[in-house]
């Protein structure tokens, strides 16, 4: 009995020490994605620009306008992320043909995947460039409000390239004279479409 526990131990020791011992396998660390986290982010945006005119009393004077303006509209944004949620702070420059319109603008929007939607408002300020007529309104401030609509991919990481449709409604009011004859021209009913860019920190 002895002597056939010396010759397992023995074995066992031939085992451990051979080239027939088990492999040691080492521990796999788990893959890490890296993800980062988008919060705040600035955008610059440029397209076209569509506004309604309409004269009361229609062609009461006449004037160097056309019924509908349609022009160039550059923008940045401010803006903040959170979740599914983000907010922005919005500055809009839009060239028109014979004036130009500065809005200053926040909305909340929603995103469905790259989809999103959002309600903006804010104030804008109408001016003339060149005078419609001999005496007339320089400039008006109105509130403005809509939505707008958009599809947004993500480029790298941090930078992201957009399309957005906006609407937006405001009733900028100017008065021409032309001698005892008085007219209003109501502008309203703002279309845009742009595309832009939005890099994120």
């Amino acid at each position: 009995m002895k002597r056939v526990l010396n010759v397992a131990i023995v074995a066992s020791s031939l085992l451990l020490a051979g080239g027939d011992t088990m492999p040691i396998v080492e521990p796999i660390a788990p893959v890490v994605e890296v993800v980062h986290n988008k919060s705040w982010f600035v955008g610059i945006n440029g397209g076209y620009i569509g506004l309604d005119a309409t004269q009361n009393p229609a062609n009461a004077i006449a004037t160097n306008f056309v019924p509908e303006y349609e022009g160039i509209s550059y923008g940045v944004e401010l803006g903040l992320e959170q979740g599914n949620l983000f907010y922005t702070l919005n500055y809009d420059y839009l060239d028109l043909d014979q004036a130009t319109m500065q809005n200053i603008t926040a909305s909340i929007n929603y995103k469905w995947g790259m989809l999103y939607g959002g309600i903006v408002a804010g104030m804008s300020a109408f001016e003339w460039d060149r005078a419609p007529t001999a005496i007339y309104e320089e400039s008006s401030d109105e509130f403005i409000y809509g939505v707008q609509v958009g599809i947004q991919k993500d480029i790298t990481n941090h930078l992201s390239i957009y399309g957005q449709y906006k609407f937006l409604q405001t009733e900028h009011t100017t008065t021409l004279t032309s001698g005892a004859t008085q007219s209003e021209v109501l502008y309203e009913n703002i279309n845009s479409a742009t595309i832009g860019v939005r890099y994120y920190f």
